[in-house]
């Protein structure tokens, strides 16, 4: 008589540790194959440690799971210690990836990989590089009880991992079906949460795959084409919690992608909650692909309301080691002269546009052989200059290596245009204006007396109206606000008129300048 096939039975219970995908499975030989050499076989070592044994064990021939056959490549081993051996030693010679992909998945582990092992190679893959998830930080707030609105949390939930992953499950297993993997991160102050949604728990066997030799306790039946996760980071000691804006380590945020986040950021902060004590997410107009500088900006450090130059304070490189005992550092004698000389003959509207005032061009001969009497290997006077300017503007921030850079910063300009009544009127019905009528009419508003302006009638029309322009600005790179400070070194940015945006010091990466300060706002759409 045939033995009966398993018989898999709808549950809402979280997909376990244990169960086993088979080796064929594309969510298996997609995250082993991003993998680079040494960390499989540092992987595979952490996998035959005892602590994990019970979730990653590997296929032995003294277990009798299988009987093995003579056709088999690899043979398999007879104990742990055995495996370790040989994997030691293929780490101390030269081989290529796919033969190592090829022992795991058809040797060693041909019964399948167990999803605790998919999530630490995933896991594992995200620390080797930091910056191939974009992270979204979202602030826990209190719900007030009596009015319903939001406050900040005067105190930090309690946050148990065991506990809180209860609670998680309890919030998301009714819609999917999903597996659960928790660390905590010996690098950086982080718990890191990976959520893995495979489907709904009654799914058809048309769709579903179930290796034939996994054990009848891990008959769930799961479809491998729906299969996403999301990484969450709590930081140790902060309100702040980080989402991955994609579902996937190198995959591009999708509507079901965007269904799957909703879905766990919905479910992140009911977890947290108590009885009369709710708790939501809101936004910080903050995202960025460093973790560093998520600690940074929205971490328990002081840096999260002392960013561009004021992080002096928050590193403690401030005289006295605070703001009321802070001394500005004088500069030296021949850039103060060059200042005051530079303040005399600038330009009106204060741009450095790297044009030479005009007394200065004309001692061309003369600035070409001060310039010349500089040693090659020295710092000019101006040079040295900017980069002091730069310093003041930006502090102990805006470092290249700081490992501390956000990718985007997204910027709207909502303050009016100025007043220039004729102006403003011919651009509305259309009329091509051109900067120099501009700048008669704002020089002959400025030069007007004020008993013309008493004694005008006031103006009631369409010209009095302030018009306020769609000027958004986007920069973009490895790390925005290095590069500004780079620019403000060369002389391209004039580093004492750029606005206080520009250095970072608002900590956002998305927001709107009104009367020349940057507003956070939310769900900004650029």
């Amino acid at each position: 008589m045939a033995p009966r096939k398993p018989i898999a039975v709808p549950t809402t219970a979280a997909l376990p540790h244990s169960h086993r995908l088979p080796p064929s499975s594309p969510d298996v030989l997609r995250t082993l194959s991003k993998l680079s050499r040494p960390t499989l076989i540092s992987l595979a070592l952490e996998w035959l440690e005892e602590k994990n044994r019970d979730f990653c064990a590997p296929f032995l021939a003294d277990d009798g799971s299988d009987i093995e056959s003579r056709d088999e490549l690899y043979t398999a081993a007879h104990s742990y210690e055995e495996l370790q051996e040989i994997y030691e030693e293929l780490g101390a010679r030269k081989g290529g990836k796919r033969q190592l992909i090829d022992r795991i998945i058809e040797g060693d582990w041909r019964h399948g990989i167990s999803l605790y092992q998919l999530a630490m190679a995933d896991t594992r893959y995200l620390l080797d590089h930091p910056t191939s998830l974009r992270w979204n930080a979202l602030r826990l707030a209190k719900v007030n009880a009596s009015e319903g609105a939001s406050s900040e949390v005067d105190h930090l939930p309690r946050f148990h991992a065991d506990t809180y992953l209860r609670n998680l499950q309890r919030e998301v297993t009714p819609l999917a079906k999903a597996h659960y993997y928790i660390t905590k991160l010996k690098t950086m102050p982080i718990t890191l949460l990976r959520v893995q949604i495979h489907d709904t728990p009654y799914n058809t066997p048309q769709t579903a795959h179930q290796h034939p030799s996994a054990a009848p306790s891990s008959t769930i039946r799961i479809s491998e084409t729906t299969t996403k996760s999301l990484f969450a980071a709590f930081p140790t000691g902060a309100p702040f919690i980080y989402i991955s804006l994609a579902t996937s380590v190198g995959q591009a945020a999708g509507s079901e992608s965007r269904s799957l986040r909703s879905l766990i950021v919905d479910a992140i902060p009911k977890a947290l909650s108590r009885p009369q004590c709710r708790y939501v997410l809101k936004t910080t107009s903050l995202s960025a692909r460093s973790l560093d500088a998520l600690l940074s900006l929205r971490g328990p450090g002081r840096s999260n309301e002392a960013a561009g130059g004021w992080s002096i304070f928050a590193e403690n490189k401030g005289v006295g080691g605070g703001a009321m005992e802070h001394v500005k550092r004088p500069l030296p004698a021949q850039a103060k002269k060059q200042a005051q000389g530079h303040q005399q003959v600038g330009h009106g509207d204060g741009a450095d546009d790297g044009v030479e005032p005009a007394e200065t061009q004309s001692k061309g001969p003369k600035r070409a052989r001060q310039d010349s009497a500089i040693s090659p290997g020295a710092e000019s006077p101006a040079s040295k200059r900017r980069r002091l300017v730069a310093e003041g503007r930006f502090g102990c921030s805006g470092l290249p290596d700081d490992g501390k850079g956000i990718e985007r910063f997204d910027v709207r300009i909502e303050d009016a245009f100025p007043a220039v009544p004729s102006a403003a009127a011919a651009i509305r019905k259309g009329r091509g204006v051109t900067g120099e009528s501009i700048a008669r009419e704002m020089s002959g508003a400025q030069t007007a007396s004020d008993n013309d302006k008493e004694a005008a009638p006031a103006d009631t029309g369409t010209d009095a109206a302030e018009w306020t322009p769609d000027v958004r600005f986007s920069f973009q790179g490895t790390h925005v606000f290095a590069g500004i400070r780079q620019l403000v070194e060369s002389g391209v940015v004039d580093g004492e008129r750029m606005p206080g945006w520009m250095t970072g010091e608002a900590g956002v990466s998305v927001g709107a300048v009104r009367d020349g300060r940057i507003v956070a706002k939310e769900n900004q759409g650029f």
